[in-house]
């Protein structure tokens, strides 16, 4: 966390030969090649136990890796909460994941499970069914903001549960993206939203753009007074104050920020967990190198939780996506993840590669409104309250 590792590196030829199809022109998307060739890769994505999920060889072949994954690290999240394959058998379980489209659909068709092995519906579906838990299970596909959506669902799915509607006793929360082809690179640089640079460059003047980065990760959440009635000793990790979401609505375009709505959102989510703006140290940003993204969730976040009172303590605005890329339906996992391990050692981690703030950012009226730190700053105090973004 004090080092803040930078895990970008080139496109490795073990995923595909990206130099036919590599051109540093930044027009080069109109004839079928992008200028970017950095990301954020995990090792060993071919790697699996099927024999454990009683998935036969040529239905695995056939499977998407990032299916084949997350059946991994779900379980080893259930298994670190305190269950086991026999608990989990006909448990009422639900599992909410973000995932999109599977770039399988670029490949061409290796088995005849493909049918399945490349729809994106499947990647929660087939965790429940490979280890028999019957409560609610989907995919949630909405980019950026999939895995926090997920657990958005997830959140609610047990907050409001009733004396006569309790559609599951604990709710499996994940995000999975991988990259295995680069086709969805030049449709992205055709978009504009690729760094050329191989970097987010997060709140930094020089940010053109997002690195793509991989991810796979899964948490279990549970209701505090329900903890171990299925399973067995869960250490807590942490607790949910509050989730919330919403949509911009009519804007100038559809991709383009709503400032007033997104303030309303962090108001929204303040309200919800009964505390005050003021309370909320830090905030794991969504950005990912779009200037003026970038600055509209900058300033958004310093005036709902700075403008409305004496300020006590700056917020910290931080994101990590400039050193471990952006994991588009998986962002989110990481995100809170990230603000977990902030929380578990009392440390706030530094944004990478800042060395002069966007220009297009407001500067405070109050030197300790806001804080883009450089380096690790300590969360003082018994009490502290972190929260995430996505879109």
């Amino acid at each position: 966390m004090q080092a803040g590792c930078d895990l970008i590196e080139e496109v490795p030829f073990c995923r595909w030969d990206h130099t036919p199809m590599f051109d540093e022109d930044p027009e080069s998307w109109k004839w079928a090649k992008t200028n970017s060739k950095h990301g954020a890769f995990i090792d060993g994505i071919e790697l699996f136990d099927n024999r454990f999920f009683n998935i036969s060889p040529v239905e695995s072949r056939g499977m998407d890796p990032a299916q084949r994954h997350i059946l991994e690290t779900s379980y080893e999240a259930l298994y670190y909460s305190g269950y086991t394959k026999k608990s989990l058998m006909r448990s009422l379980l639900g599992v909410y994941v973000g995932a999109a489209a599977t770039e399988m659909n670029y490949m061409p068709a290796t088995a005849c499970s493909s049918g399945t092995g490349g729809a994106s519906s499947i990647t929660s579906n087939r965790i429940s069914f490979c280890l028999g838990m019957q409560g609610p299970s989907y995919t949630i596909d909405a980019q950026g903001a999939s895995s926090l959506s997920a657990l958005n669902n997830g959140d609610m799915s047990l907050r409001l549960q009733t004396e006569h509607y309790k559609p599951n006793t604990a709710a499996l929360i994940g995000g999975a993206y991988l990259m295995i082809t680069g086709t969805t690179w030049i449709m992205m640089s055709a978009k504009g939203v690729l760094s050329a640079q191989g970097r987010c460059f997060c709140f930094d003047q020089s940010a053109e753009g997002m690195a793509k980065g991989e991810g796979i990760a899964n948490l279990v959440l549970e209701r505090e007074e329900d903890a171990g009635k299925d399973g067995g000793s869960k250490p807590s990790n942490g607790t949910i104050a509050s989730t919330f979401a919403n949509h911009t609505g009519r804007g100038a375009s559809l991709t383009a920020p709503n400032g007033l709505q997104e303030g309303e959102l962090v108001l929204q989510a303040t309200r919800a967990a009964a505390i005050t703006p003021s309370s909320v140290d830090a905030i794991e940003c969504f950005s990912h190198g779009l200037p003026l993204q970038d600055a509209v969730e900058a300033q958004v976040l310093r005036r709902a939780l700075r403008g409305h009172a004496e300020v006590e303590a700056p917020l910290s605005l931080t994101s990590g996506f400039s050193g471990s890329g952006m994991a588009l339906e998986c962002a989110g996992m990481a995100q809170i993840l990230k603000v977990l391990a902030s929380q578990k050692f009392g440390a706030i981690t530094p944004l990478q590669h800042l060395h002069q703030l966007n220009p297009e950012i407001e500067q405070p009226s109050r030197d300790d409104a806001a804080l883009f730190a450089s380096e690790v700053i300590t969360i003082e105090g018994l009490g502290s309250y972190c929260g995430t973004t996505a879109k």
